[in-house]
């Protein structure tokens, strides 16, 4: 995995994300900030892990991850910097946990959103897709625990949800890095 979900917006043969701190259409970043958003449980800091080699605190706990934390990558020759953060589950706060994401998101915002879904879950993320699309940040989506799903004899088609949320959509499984 780890190569997909960037590709689909700036890491492969899509074109660089544009960079929003300088306010100048067309303008891209040195060093695209990537931040990876979800609510809880849907394996937000297992994706970062398999992106960055890091070793985040992973759990099937709500609010596992209360810091944002910040690593470099490289993919396909580019540099990016990967944000884990706390989940939330919209963009209005409904627990403290969920601050340092929203004022990250609003004052702070990164070049990308990677949006991770629980493909086993979808409706208690869709709020938040479409919470994020009204950023105009460019976001790509990590349907994400694909392997949990179709054990439960959940499918879930990634082009009709792309085509439903107007994003690319990547079918991945952190914890194998599939996708």
């Amino acid at each position: 995995m780890g190569s997909s979900a960037l590709e689909a917006v700036g890491g492969g043969a899509a074109a660089p994300p544009p960079d929003h701190s300088e306010g100048e259409a067309g303008t891209y970043p040195e060093q695209p900030r990537v931040a990876i958003v979800g609510v809880p449980n849907c394996g937000k800091s297992m994706l970062f892990n398999r992106l960055t080699g890091a070793s985040a605190t992973s759990s099937n706990y709500p609010y596992t991850t209360t810091e944002i934390e910040e690593r470099q990558v490289e993919l396909n020759r580019r540099r990016y910097t990967c944000i884990d953060t706390p989940a939330i589950s919209g963009l209005e706060l409904t627990a403290e946990e969920e601050a340092p994401t929203v004022e990250m998101l609003r004052s702070n915002p990164p070049d990308i959103i990677v949006q991770c879904m629980d493909a086993g879950n979808l409706n208690r993320s869709l709020l938040l897709a479409a919470e994020l699309a009204d950023l105009e940040i460019p976001t790509v989506v990590c349907l994400n625990m694909i392997d949990e799903a179709s054990g439960r004899g959940i499918f879930v088609q990634p082009d009709k949800l792309s085509e439903e949320l107007g994003v690319p959509v990547s079918a991945t499984c952190a914890l194998d890095g599939r996708g």
